[in-house]
C-alpha cells in the first residue's frame, strides 16, 4: 500500500493510491486494502454512450481570439452527407444504450438551421428506430439565439448550451463579433428572454487571463442550471506559471464557499458545477460519487468527429490534424488502442484515478504533460477531497444528497429502467410518443 499525504484549505488528508480511497484518517485506508489493476483496463471497457459530432458549420459570425479554427473555409454541411455520417456511426456501434449526435462543429451552428432541423427529424426516427434515446445537441455562440431560433431548437427537442467566458471584460476581451465588438451584453440578453431554460448550459473556456470566479460562478448561476469552465488550449491564451497561481486563489476562494455552502444546506452551486463537464465539478462528482476513471477523455474512444473534409477525427478541436484522423477499417483498434494511451499515461501520478491525464491535443502541442494544467487540476483534486471528507465527517445528509446527485447524473448515458417500462407498457406508441408522455407523467421539460 502506498499511501501520500497532502494538505487541502489547511487540513491534512490521505490518498490511497492503489485506489484512489480519501481519508483524513491514514488508518481508516490501511483496514481498506484493495487496489484497481489498471493492466486490465480492458476489462472495464464496456461503454454505455457515445457521442457522434458533426461540423455542420465551418463558418462563424465571431471572431474569437483564441479560436482552434482560425483559416474558417465558410462552408455548411449538406443535411444529406450529415445524416449518412450518423448512419455510419451507427452501423459502427450499434450497441450502445443512449446517443448523442453533437452538431456544435467548428464554427456556429445555427448558421446552418436547415441541417440542424434535419438532423432533429432524423435523431426522432432513429430513436423509434432502435427504441432508444438518441439526443441532438449543440454548444453555439448565443448572439443568434433570436426568440425566433430559441422556439425552433426547443421544439426541434435539441438541448443546447451557450459559450460564455466569465465576466464581461474578459468575455468581451476574447470573444467579439466581425466588427471588433464584444458580445457579452448581447448574449446575457437573449439568454435572459428564453422562458425555458433548464437545460441551457453555459460553457466558459479559462484563459491566463484571471478573474473573480466566485462572484462569476454566483452570478452565472442565477441564469443557467449549469456551468462548465474548462482550460483554454493554446500556447498563447492557455495558462500561464503567473495566471496559474492567481486561478488556485480563485478556486481556493470558490472551494471556501462551497464548505460554507455545505454547511448551511445550500446545494445549488455544487450541481450548477458537478452537472456537466465543468473542470472543478468533474472532480466534486467523482469524490462525491465514489467514483474513479482510467482515462481522461472520450476522444477517438466514445466520441467521433465527421469533418467537412469527409475524414473522421477524435473531437471537433481536432478536425484536420493527421494524428487525430482515424480509418474506418481500423476504428476498433484504434479506440482500444487510445483507450489504453489515456490510461498508462500519468500513471505514476498519485492523483490519476480522479484526473485521468492530459488532453492529447495539450500535449501534442506542448510535447509532454502541460505542467500549469496539471498543476492546476491537482489543486482541484485536493480542494474536492477536502470538501468530501468535510461533508461526511460534518454534513452526511448533504453529502448522501449529492451522492445521490451523482448517481442520477451517471445514469443519464444508461437506458431509463422506467422509461423503458413505460414503452413496454404501451406498445402502440413510437418511442418518441412514449417518451413525450412519460416527460409529462414525470413533469420533466
Amino acid at each position: 500500500m502506498a499511501i501520500v499525504e497532502f494538505e487541502a484549505l489547511n487540513s491534512h488528508l490521505y490518498l490511497d493510491t492503489l485506489n484512489g480511497n480519501i481519508s483524513d484518517d491514514a488508518d481508516e485506508l490501511i483496514v481498506n486494502p484493495f487496489e484497481i489493476k489498471r493492466e486490465n483496463a480492458l476489462d472495464f471497457f464496456k461503454p454505455t454512450a457515445y457521442s457522434f459530432c458533426l461540423n455542420i458549420s465551418d463558418s462563424c459570425n465571431l471572431r474569437c481570439s483564441y479560436c482552434f479554427n482560425s483559416e474558417k473555409k465558410n462552408s455548411l454541411m449538406k443535411a444529406k452527407e450529415a445524416i449518412d455520417a450518423c448512419e455510419t456511426f451507427f452501423r459502427l456501434f450499434p450497441d450502445a444504450e443512449k446517443y448523442y449526435i453533437d452538431m456544435s462543429g467548428k464554427g456556429e451552428p445555427i448558421l446552418n438551421k436547415e441541417v440542424i432541423e434535419e438532423i432533429a427529424l432524423y435523431c426522432k426516427r432513429k430513436s423509434d428506430q432502435l427504441r432508444r434515446e438518441v439526443l441532438p445537441t449543440m454548444v453555439c455562440n448565443g448572439t443568434l439565439l433570436t426568440k425566433e431560433n430559441v422556439e425552433f431548437l426547443q421544439n426541434s427537442g435539441v438541448l443546447f448550451g451557450v459559450s460564455l467566458d466569465g465576466p464581461k471584460t474578459i468575455h468581451d476581451m476574447h470573444r467579439k463579433d466581425c466588427n471588433g465588438e464584444g458580445t457579452f451584453d448581447k448574449i446575457i440578453h437573449n439568454v435572459s428572454l428564453i422562458e425555458r431554460r433548464e437545460y441551457v448550459g453555459c460553457a466558459a473556456t479559462l484563459t491566463n487571463e484571471t478573474f473573480p470566479l466566485l462572484e462569476t460562478v454566483e452570478e452565472l448561476a442565477k441564469t443557467f442550471n449549469t456551468l462548465s469552465f474548462r482550460l483554454c488550449r493554446s500556447p498563447i491564451y492557455g495558462l500561464s506559471k503567473v495566471s496559474l497561481e492567481g486561478w488556485k486563489k480563485e478556486y481556493t476562494r470558490l472551494a471556501e464557499k462551497l464548505r460554507k455552502d455545505a454547511d448551511e444546506g445550500n446545494v445549488k452551486l455544487f450541481k450548477c458545477l458537478m452537472n456537466g463537464d465543468d473542470l472543478f465539478g468533474r472532480y466534486l462528482y467523482r469524490m462525491f460519487g465514489n467514483s474513479r476513471t482510467l482515462n481522461r477523455c472520450d476522444g477517438l474512444i466514445t466520441r467521433f468527429t465527421y469533418d467537412t473534409s469527409g475524414k473522421i477525427y477524435g473531437c471537433p478541436a481536432s478536425s484536420g490534424m493527421k494524428d487525430f484522423e482515424v480509418k474506418i477499417d481500423n476504428i476498433y483498434d484504434n479506440q482500444k488502442e487510445e483507450y489504453l494511451r489515456q490510461v498508462k499515461e500519468c500513471q505514476g501520478c498519485p492523483f490519476k484515478f480522479y484526473c485521468g491525464g492530459e488532453c492529447k491535443l495539450e500535449s501534442n502541442v506542448c510535447g509532454h504533460v502541460n505542467e500549469n494544467n496539471c498543476e492546476l487540476k491537482i489543486h482541484l483534486i485536493k480542494l474536492a477531497a477536502y470538501l468530501k471528507i468535510h461533508c461526511l465527517r460534518n454534513r452526511f445528509v448533504f453529502f448522501i444528497e449529492l451522492n445521490e446527485f451523482c448517481k442520477e447524473k451517471k445514469a443519464r448515458n444508461r437506458i431509463d429502467p422506467d422509461l423503458k417500462a413505460f414503452c413496454e407498457n404501451n406498445p402502440l406508441l413510437t418511442f418518441s410518443e412514449a417518451k413525450k408522455e412519460f416527460d409529462k407523467l414525470n413533469k420533466r421539460y
